[in-house]
């Protein structure tokens, strides 16, 4: 059997307590989404391309350009975007420290 100190230190409130303290700390440390914002450019001509789709890369969240080929999206500054359009190859773009981004 623990003796009394040991038994205190191992209690439920003093885990429940370590627990708590540990996720608000990889919380702290967790990267805030940014709002990328951009223009999709063809490259012969440099005309925008209305209607390119635009994913983060290992996730379900995406976009499309709207009729000027504008966009805006929210992810984290690790991410990668993946530009998707047809008759076009497939272009992948690192967010980094950008925010504003042509295509």
């Amino acid at each position: 059997m623990l003796k009394k100190p040991l038994q205190r230190f191992f209690c439920r409130k003093h885990f429940y307590f370590l627990i708590a303290a540990l996720c608000c700390s990889l919380v702290a440390f967790a990267q805030q989404p940014v709002t990328i914002t951009g223009t999709v450019l063809d490259s012969l001509d440099a005309t925008t391309l209305p209607g390119v789709s635009i994913l983060v890369k290992g996730t379900p969240n995406g976009t499309q350009t709207d009729l000027n080929g504008k966009f805006s999206i929210n992810v984290d500054p690790k991410a990668e975007l993946i530009f998707r359009y047809i008759g076009y190859n497939e272009k992948s773009v690192i967010v980094g420290n950008q925010t504003n981004l042509i295509v």
